[in-house]
């Protein structure tokens, strides 16, 4: 048996961001002298005297892009300041001028430990960005699967959309993430979610070809062990007719 799936990266901007202008940068550009004492120590991890400056300074003070230290440090993954932080009881959901959390711009660098400590601490998963993204949409862009079992075990909602209507499956989707997308439809994500063209996951007018094609993958031969040959065959078919899409697939 052979598959005839075939996946093409989507064009990236620059940055290295989707070219759906739904998932902004990364991190922080951090200039010196923009930075106050606080901030400052929280940028480069510098636990002992931010330690001291916290005696006499505003722990959530912003700065000029409505950053905290604790935005600065998640972003910078600097785990020994993040848990001090929040020990010293700062706001964990406040948001920076482009409305991300300090757990956004952790999950977004991938420090999988801040993102424990923040969520351990009740920080909120579902808040979203200037754009609707949730922390979910943002690990499912990246693709990591690890920081997405901590935020669903954590009520974040599988099924939230962004301004363009994308869930975080249809985001895995676009950015061509076979194993984030097949984790997240195991996790119960919906296929049917329309996005703002009217357009599911799974769709016979889906934006992009392959995504057709590789939930077909998906739904079908990671299946094989399980349902065995005849349904190898009849699965499909049913599949196609199913969800109106009218594609030939060749089985050899």
């Amino acid at each position: 048996m052979k598959k005839i799936f075939s996946f093409t990266k989507r064009k990236k901007h620059p940055s290295g961001t989707p070219d759906n202008g739904s998932v902004l940068s990364v991190g922080y550009e951090l200039k010196e002298k923009d930075l106050g004492k606080v901030h400052k120590a929280a940028s480069v991890g510098d636990l002992a005297k931010l330690k001291q400056l916290v005696k006499k300074n505003d722990i959530n003070q912003l700065d000029k892009e409505n950053r905290t230290a604790l935005h600065i440090a998640c972003a910078s993954g600097h785990v020994e300041v993040v848990q001090f932080l929040v020990e010293s009881k700062a706001k964990l959901n406040l948001c920076d001028n482009q409305n991300r959390s300090a757990l956004m711009k952790a999950v977004q660098g991938q420090h999988e430990r801040c993102v424990s400590i923040l969520l351990e601490n009740h920080a909120e998963p579902n808040l979203v960005d200037v754009n609707s993204n949730t922390a979910l949409h943002l690990a499912a862009n990246i693709p990591s699967i690890s920081t997405t079992v901590r935020l669903l075990e954590h009520e974040a909602d599988i099924n939230a959309q962004n301004k363009d209507g994308f869930t975080p499956l249809i985001v895995s989707v676009r950015e061509d993430h076979i194993e984030m997308a097949e984790f997240l439809l195991k996790e119960g994500a919906g296929v049917n979610v329309m996005d703002q063209a009217q357009r599911s996951a799974l769709n016979k007018d889906t934006f992009l070809f392959f995504s057709v094609h590789m939930f077909l993958q998906l739904y079908v031969f990671s299946n094989l062990c399980i349902y065995g040959v005849f349904y190898s065959v009849i699965l499909p078919l049913f599949l196609v007719k199913a969800h109106g899409i009218f594609t030939v697939l060749t089985l050899m």
